[in-house]
């Protein structure tokens, strides 16, 4: 199966979760999950398909740009991915995944200072309706 085909269909079909079991060998042939591993995605062909991703996800921890497999993208953006977009007196939270959270019954956006230490809290109510590249603007 193709692999950018099927992240178009579980992202337009915004799917929670893929199971192990999708994945299969025929004739001493990996197919699905296993040769997904080895083919590599580009954000240019995420923008071909018109798939939701992170430019940040290109990147390593040293901020070089790095390599990334199908397998990675839909284990990474399967499901919901969200990420504080921008900041000021408004925190605008974007969803990178392909679902809603629709089972978070409570979430909290946390200001942590240098240290990594915890110095404001803000609790979110409406976060399970956030469906995949859409905004929702939560006043600090």
């Amino acid at each position: 199966m193709s692999a950018p085909l099927i992240a178009q269909r579980l992202a337009v079909d915004h799917f929670t979760s893929l199971s192990i079991a999708h994945n299969y060998k025929e004739d001493g042939k990996d197919y699905s999950l296993s040769s997904w591993k080895r083919q590599l995605v580009t954000s240019a062909l995420l923008d071909q398909y018109k798939l939701p991703y992170q430019k940040s996800w290109f990147k390593d921890t040293n901020n070089n740009e790095t390599s990334r497999s199908w397998y990675e993208y839909i284990r990474d953006y399967l499901g919901y991915r969200l990420a504080v977009k921008d900041i000021s007196y408004q925190v605008n939270l974007t969803n990178y995944g392909m679902a809603a959270p629709v089972l978070i019954n409570k979430a909290e956006l946390v200001l942590l200072n240098a240290s990594k230490k915890p110095v404001a809290t803000k609790e979110i109510t409406d976060v399970a309706h956030l469906q995949s590249l859409q905004v929702l603007p939560i006043e600090w």
